[in-house]
């Protein structure tokens, strides 16, 4: 058999290689792999709650968001992977993916965490507005000169003080108990925009 005849060199890596090894291609791979397990080791430092300090009122409901920053400065939503937890739930609830509903008036604190990370914010919930209605007369009724205007009005702690009735911006006058009205007596002949 013809013999075969190869020239073998001393590589960047101190050892013998033949012609046609690529010995920068392998440390590039070990370079590659160095980078990687770094990048793998990068762990969360904190997380951010928002957003921060809100106020809603009773009834409405705040989309809260969890933001990771990790130990290489890296930042990633963390929103669907935390843990969600309000500290006062006859205040605001708050669901897995970070919906908080508004109950009562009061604060309480929302928080975030994931694993022996967290983060948190404080929720601000307001007495919802009172709510007030003309039940009579009715929306374009004619009436005569003399008449009673009509109201109820709830409020959600339960107590309504005054009812104030307006014929469009002039005040006509209030009643400060159940059940609400007001006697127009001599109202102007004419439309009248009735309010409570």
């Amino acid at each position: 058999a013809k013999a075969k005849r190869i020239t073998t060199r001393r590589g960047i890596d101190g050892k013998e290689n033949r012609i046609g090894d690529r010995p920068d291609s392998c440390r590039l791979d070990r370079l590659h792999a160095l980078v990687r397990a770094q990048a793998a080791t990068a762990t969360l430092s904190s997380i951010a709650v928002t957003p921060a300090n809100p106020t809603i009122t009773a009834g409405n409901t705040q989309q809260f968001t969890a933001t990771g920053t990790y130990s290489d400065s890296s930042t990633q939503n963390l929103t669907s992977q935390v843990t969600w937890n309000s500290s006062n739930t006859a205040r605001a609830t708050i669901n897995t993916t970070g919906l908080a509903t508004g109950l009562t008036a009061g604060t309480t604190t929302i928080s975030a965490t994931l694993g022996a990370v967290s983060g948190n914010t404080v929720l601000t919930v307001q007495p919802a507005a009172p709510t007030v209605a003309i039940t009579s007369p009715a929306n374009n009724a004619t009436v005569g000169t003399n008449f009673t205007i009509n109201a109820t009005a709830t409020d959600a702690d339960g107590t309504v003080t005054n009812v104030y009735f307006y014929d469009g911006t002039t005040l006509l006058g209030n009643d400060t108990s159940s059940p609400y009205s007001y006697a127009w007596n001599g109202a102007p002949l004419g439309a009248h925009a009735l309010k409570a």
